[in-house]
C-alpha cells in the first residue's frame, strides 16, 4: 500500500481566519493535487488543525464523493491541536504552541463542533450532512501540537544552524531558547504564503512545520510527503534528513507529458464525473499500477536516475503517449519534473522493455487516458 502524506492539500491554519479565503481561492489547484494523488497513492493522509479543508474538497468533487473516499480508506484526517508559533521572552525566543482556553475558534474547539463550524456552510442535505460528520470523526486522529514538538524542537534548531539566517550570538545558555532579534512580548506563527528567506524568524518557523510535517509522516508510516511549506536554502539539508521521498503533485504535468485531457474543470463541475475518476483511481488495475510503480521506481530511484543518465543522450526522441505517462510517473518518484521538449523518450525503450514486465501499469494507463477521451468528448 502507496501512503501520501498530502500536507499542501491544507493550508495552515490562522488566527485571523484568512486561511479559510486562501483555501478557496485554491481550489483548483487542490482539485489537481488530489486527482493527482488518487492516481499514485492507496491512501491519503492529511493533516489539518480546523476542518477547513472538508469545504474546500467538498466543493471540488461533492460531498457523497468525500464520503466515499473516507469510507473506502482512501482518505484519513490528522489533526494536530495547538498552533505551532515562536514566542519572545525577556530570556529569548522559542518555539511554542498556542490555544484558545475557552476553546471557541475551530482549530481548537472539540472534534464534533469543529466539523459542524466547517461544513455549516455548505448547506447540505440533513442526512449527507450527519453522514459526512460521523465518517469525518471515525478517519480522523487527533494529536496534541505540544507533544509533536518535543519530538522535533531540537532538531529543528540544529538545522537552523546551518542555514545562512543563523548567527552565532543567537545561542544562549537555555538549549530550548534562542536570542533572536524581536519584541519580547511578540508572538509570531507562520502563514500560508510567508517566503521562508524573510526572516530568521521565519526560516525557523519554516522548518518547524517542516520538520513536523515530516515527524508526523514518518508516523503515518506514510511513502511520500507533499509538503506545504517550501524550506529555502535548507531544501537539501531536509531531503537528506527525511525518511520518505518528497514528491510533488501535478497533475497539469501528466496533461502535458502524457496527452491527458486535463480533467480538473471537469472533476470539479460534474460529481458524476468525480464520481467515475474514483472508481477508476480505485480498480484493479489502478491499484496494481502502485504495487509496481512503489516496487520498481520507488525503491530504486538512484539506480533508475544513473540508468536514464546514461543512456539519455544516445537515443532518439519517440512520442508514444504510453511512454511520456510512464516517464511522468517515473519523474514523480525522483521528485522533479523534465522540462518538456528538453528531455527525451528515452524510457519508451528502457521503461517499457526493462521496467514494465507484465501487462498491469499498461492496463492502468489505457484505462485513465479512455477515461479522459471520453470526458471530453461528453460520454461520460
Amino acid at each position: 500500500m502507496t501512503i501520501i502524506f498530502a500536507a499542501d492539500l491544507a493550508v495552515p491554519f490562522l488566527v485571523d481566519g484568512s486561511h479559510v479565503a486562501e483555501d478557496f481561492v485554491n481550489l483548483s489547484r487542490s482539485t489537481r493535487a488530489l486527482c493527482d494523488f488518487l492516481i499514485l497513492h492507496d491512501k491519503i493522509v492529511i493533516p489539518i488543525e480546523d476542518f477547513t479543508v472538508l469545504r474546500t474538497i467538498t466543493r471540488s468533487i461533492g460531498a457523497d464523493n468525500l464520503i466515499l473516499l473516507l469510507k473506502n480508506d482512501r482518505v484519513r484526517f490528522v489533526r494536530t491541536i495547538g498552533t505551532l508559533a515562536l514566542s519572545w521572552g525577556d530570556s529569548g525566543a522559542g518555539l511554542m504552541t498556542i490555544h484558545d482556553a475557552q476553546r471557541r475558534v475551530a482549530a481548537y474547539a472539540p472534534m464534533e463542533a469543529s466539523i459542524q463550524q466547517s461544513i455549516h456552510s455548505l448547506e447540505l442535505p440533513y442526512a449527507t450532512s450527519s453522514k459526512l460528520s460521523h465518517i469525518v470523526a471515525e478517519r480522523t486522529k487527533e494529536i496534541q501540537t505540544l507533544d509533536l514538538l518535543s519530538e522535533i524542537r531540537s532538531a529543528t534548531y540544529a538545522d537552523f544552524e546551518k542555514t545562512l539566517m543563523w548567527r552565532d550570538e543567537f545561542r544562549t545558555q537555555y538549549p530550548d531558547l534562542l536570542k533572536m532579534p524581536g519584541d519580547p512580548r511578540n508572538v509570531q506563527i507562520y502563514g500560508p504564503n510567508t517566503p521562508p528567506s524573510r526572516s530568521a524568524a521565519t526560516t525557523l518557523l519554516a522548518l518547524a512545520r517542516s520538520n513536523l510535517e515530516m515527524y508526523l509522516s514518518s508516523r503515518e508510516y506514510a511513502d511520500a510527503l507533499s509538503t506545504t511549506c517550501p524550506i529555502g536554502d535548507s531544501v537539501s539539508l531536509k531531503l537528506a534528513n527525511s525518511a520518505v521521498d518528497l514528491t510533488k503533485s501535478g497533475l497539469q504535468n501528466l496533461i502535458n507529458l502524457a496527452g491527458v485531457a486535463d480533467l480538473t474543470p471537469d472533476v470539479m463541475s460534474d460529481s458524476k464525473i468525480a464520481r467515475k475518476f474514483i472508481e477508476v483511481t480505485c480498480s484493479p488495475e489502478a491499484v496494481q499500477f502502485r504495487e509496481w510503480f512503489k516496487s520498481q521506481i520507488v525503491t530504486n530511484p538512484e539506480e533508475y536516475t544513473q540508468r536514464y543518465m546514461d543512456i539519455i543522450h544516445k537515443i532518439s526522441p519517440l512520442e508514444r503517449p504510453m511512454t511520456k505517462i510512464i516517464r511522468f510517473f517515473i519523474f514523480q518518484s525522483l521528485g522533479f519534473i523534465p522540462i518538456i521538449g528538453n528531455v527525451t523518450s528515452a524510457f519508451d525503450t528502457f521503461v517499457l522493455d526493462k521496467l514494465v514486465e507484465g501487462n498491469s501499469p499498461k492496463y492502468f494507463v489505457q484505462n485513465l487516458r479512455n477515461f479522459s477521451g471520453a470526458v471530453k468528448m461528453r460520454r461520460i
